[in-house]
C-alpha cells in the first residue's frame, strides 16, 4: 500500500530513529546500486566467450577458429548461449550481492531477485533466412 502525502504523519511525525533507519537503508541501497552497475557478467561455450554489464550491454565477444565449425547457424548459437551464460553469471552476481546488502529473505532482497529473474530468463533464438 503506497502511503498518500497526508498519511506519511498519520501516526505522528517520525522519530529520531525511524528517520536515522530510513536515511541508512537509503544509503546501502545508493551504495547497492553503484556496486552493481560495476559487475560484468562472463560466459563461454565450445570457443566462444561472451562478457556483458549491468546495463545490459555486450562488452566483449571473442569467437575462435575451433567455434566457426559446422557453419553460421551454429556459431551463432554458441555466441547466443555463452551471451546468456554471461547474463546468468551476472544475475548471480547481482542475487547474491543483494541477499549480502539487504538481507536474505528481505523485502528488498526479494524484490531483486523477482527483477534479475524477469530481465535475464531467456535466450535470444537464431533466425532463418526467412525470419529477418
Amino acid at each position: 500500500m503506497n502511503a498518500q502525502p497526508d498519511d506519511l504523519y498519520a501516526n505522528g511525525a517520525p522519530t529520531d530513529f525511524e528517520l536515522d533507519r530510513l536515511v541508512s537503508r537509503a544509503r546501502d541501497a545508493f551504495r547497492w546500486r553503484a556496486q552493481v552497475d560495476e559487475f560484468v557478467g562472463f560466459g563461454a561455450l565450445e570457443g566462444v566467450t561472451a562478457r556483458v554489464r549491468t546495463q545490459g550491454g555486450l562488452i566483449d565477444l571473442k569467437v575462435d577458429d575451433e567455434a566457426c565449425a559446422n557453419g553460421g547457424e551454429a556459431v551463432a548459437g554458441r555466441i547466443l548461449s555463452a551471451i546468456a551464460a554471461a547474463q546468468q553469471h551476472l544475475s548471480e552476481q547481482i542475487r547474491e550481492s543483494g541477499r549480502q546488502t539487504f538481507g536474505e529473505g528481505s523485502d528488498w532482497s526479494q524484490t531483486i531477485e523477482e527483477a534479475a529473474s524477469a530481465r535475464f530468463s531467456g535466450r535470444g533464438s537464431v533466425l532463418g533466412a526467412d525470419d529477418s
